[in-house]
């Protein structure tokens, strides 16, 4: 997997985790 892909997911479910918390 390429790295940029790799931190795109992962800032991806951080930010799906932020939403959530609402």
């Amino acid at each position: 997997m390429d790295i940029s892909e790799e931190t795109m997911l992962a800032s991806k479910r951080t930010f799906m985790e932020f939403l959530d918390e609402d």
